[in-house]
């Protein structure tokens, strides 16, 4: 028989990476690099549903070549539903097949993932479509 073998980096320690204060227990994950360069971008986003970027949410800023377990920031904090910016779930170690701003529900949290803070700046069109899907993750925003 063949094997192949893989070499999985070591996961980044969740704890140290988040930021906000998460009192709503919603998790927005994005590359660390969009999340500098798209603040701006985020808090008009998580405004329009009626939050405060870091008052109600816990922010993870996860570098380009970093890997983190899911389930190692949900046992750091309380997250009932979550947003992906970006973020391919495999580096996240779910494996998952989400198709862009489509919920599903996994260990308990709501879901969603989404394109780039860069892709939606400039493209109106997926700007409306991850409206669409924040509206039903957040059905009290409307």
């Amino acid at each position: 028989m063949k094997y192949n073998i893989y070499d999985i980096p070591e996961p980044t320690a969740a704890q140290n990476l988040l930021l906000g204060k998460n009192k709503k227990n919603v998790l927005i994950v994005l590359n660390k690099d969009e999340y500098s360069n798209h603040l701006d971008l985020v808090q008009k986003i998580i405004g329009a549903i009626g939050l405060n970027v870091h008052q109600d949410c816990a922010i993870y800023q996860l570098a380009e070549e970093n890997y983190v377990k899911f389930s190692d920031i949900k046992s750091t904090i309380d997250i009932e539903k979550a947003i992906f910016f970006g973020i391919e779930l495999d580096k996240l170690g779910l494996q998952i097949e989400l198709k862009q701003n489509k919920i599903i529900r996994f260990s308990n949290t709501l879901i969603l993932k989404t394109f780039t803070l860069s892709e939606l700046q400039i493209d109106n069109q997926k700007k409306r479509t991850l409206w669409n899907a924040l509206k039903s993750l957040f059905p009290a925003s409307e």
